[in-house]
């Protein structure tokens, strides 16, 4: 049970709540202009595996949000909204067994993503703000790093699995972490391939396809290839180009 998954917050949850920490809730009540976020305080056990944290109720006043309520009130207090016939509208869920909570919540098993939210949620975010313009130009000037690490360091008689973590660690040394799995190889044309254990030999041509995600999860994403030898050959070079 020690051993979780590492969270990534939901981006949209993110962009507009600005709470990275998973077990969360937002209702954002459009007509009196108030967002809640339910969750739980930090007990004593988590202090003991995590060290002292800030409070949710702090964390949320930071964020802008004034009222923060149990997790175990999120249920009465959407069939209250549910009861009084408002309209309830939902960005689809990621997670499978998150349509089984909305399902539970609404009462109801007609559930579906509100068409207008997502609608909105895309036209606000479709327009990136100076700091979020400087949140992507960070990941992608990592990304770029990542690539650079890469061509410097392959060479024949590696493994792919090597110039791989070389790849991962530009990433974690800049206190970020690869935006998705790393796609280092020499099979380039398998897509999504993420086998590491080939080894590189004169006149391969090797594929990266990585990128890097800020702390603020903006992430990049680039593909490169590169011959491992000090330049194409011809024929690769005429493919290359």
């Amino acid at each position: 049970a020690d051993n979780v998954y590492p969270f990534r917050q939901d981006s949209s949850f993110l962009y507009f709540i600005g709470l990275d920490q998973p077990d969360l809730t937002a209702v954002i009540d459009v007509d009196s202009g108030e967002t809640t976020v339910f969750g739980d305080e930090l007990t004593i056990d988590h202090i003991v595996w995590m060290g002292d944290q800030p409070s949710l109720a702090g964390r949320a006043e930071r964020a802008g949000i004034a009222t923060t309520r149990p997790r175990g009130d999120l249920r009465s207090a959407m069939l209250a909204v549910v009861a009084g016939r408002r309209t309830v509208h939902v960005l689809p869920p990621y997670r499978c067994e998150n349509r089984l909570v909305l399902q539970d919540l609404l009462g109801t098993i007609e559930f579906e993503p509100s068409l207008p939210l997502i609608q909105a949620v895309v036209a606000l975010r479709s327009i990136k703000s100076d700091e979020e313009v400087a949140e992507l130009e960070r990941a992608v000037d990592l990304s770029v790093d990542m690539h650079t690490a890469a061509i410097r360091c392959a060479r024949p008689g590696m493994l792919e699995a090597e110039v791989a973590a070389e790849v991962e660690r530009v990433a974690l040394a800049a206190d970020s972490r690869p935006a998705f799995p790393v796609i280092a190889t020499v099979d380039g044309q398998i897509l999504h391939n993420h086998h590491h254990g080939n080894t590189l030999k004169p006149g391969d041509l090797f594929l990266v396809d990585a990128g890097g995600e800020s702390p603020l999860h903006y992430a990049g994403d680039l593909s490169s290839t590169f011959p491992i030898a000090a330049t194409f050959s011809d024929r690769q070079g005429t493919i290359y180009e």
